[in-house]
């Protein structure tokens, strides 16, 4: 990457993907380009040139491991845990390094991500309430891994309308959200044994679409793959006990 991210408190120089300055912890709000375009709108976004970015920059394994330990380092950066907090509790703050968490009543599911914000029905009993939480932090997570391969094709910054464009595709493209909720009841089902829901979301979404057989199963195939990603992001904050008070 061709910029770098410039804490608006000490001035310190952070790494581009990290959410809290190196220095002083800081919520990193501003950052300033260097020898890179910014994408507000779609006129600048899609243009034929990006379009030949996105399918022909080589990803090589190196990149996206990179990429990969730069989200597990936002969920770090400043992450206060306690060994007597109940797990709900600190999945909560695991959620919270990364995007809003809050309860909220929805009819008919347990919660849901809408644009940076996980959203869980305070009704549920706690162990569901952490199921939940799992569910929906990894459709975030597997958000954040589509921005920041845009981000990297395209040499630029995370922008407004790079989040939205990416929320978009994942939740209006039906192919795209069979990865989606097949990642996340993968990640639910290894660190939960929850697996009572059977993939319930991917079945309504299949029997409410015709989609072609062929693609879906290059979408399984997706979603499983990033899922062992998203899986290893999550493990790193949690230690063996901790994932045996989660089995449930």
């Amino acid at each position: 990457m061709k910029y770098s991210n410039y804490c608006s408190y000490c001035g310190t120089e952070n790494y581009p993907l990290l959410k809290y300055c190196i220095n002083c912890g800081s919520v990193l709000k501003s950052m300033r380009i260097k020898d890179g375009t910014e994408y507000n709108d779609s006129d600048t976004f899609f243009t034929n040139e990006n379009l030949y970015k996105l399918v022909n920059t080589e990803l090589t394994e190196d990149v996206y491991d990179k990429i990969i330990r730069s989200i597990r380092d936002m969920g770090l950066m400043n992450l206060k845990r306690y060994s007597n907090e109940p797990c709900l509790n600190k999945l909560i703050k695991l959620g919270r390094q990364y995007s809003k968490v809050e309860y909220d009543k929805a009819d008919g599911v347990y919660g849901y991500y809408n644009y940076n914000s996980i959203y869980i029905d305070n009704d549920l009993n706690e162990s569901m309430k952490i199921c939940t939480l799992i569910h929906e932090l990894s459709h975030h997570l597997f958000s954040e891994i589509f921005e920041q391969l845009i981000m990297y094709f395209l040499d630029t910054r995370k922008t407004d309308f790079i989040e939205g464009f990416v929320a978009y595709m994942l939740i209006i493209d039906q192919y795209h959200k069979v990865a989606n909720e097949y990642l996340a009841y993968t990640c639910e089902g290894y660190f939960s044994n929850n697996i009572a829901k059977d993939y319930e979301s991917v079945v309504q979404i299949l029997a409410m679409n015709n989609l072609d057989s062929n693609i879906v199963e290059q979408m399984y195939v997706l979603g499983n793959s990033i899922a062992d990603d998203v899986i290893n992001i999550l493990k790193t904050f949690f230690d063996e006990n901790f994932l045996k008070e989660m089995a449930l």
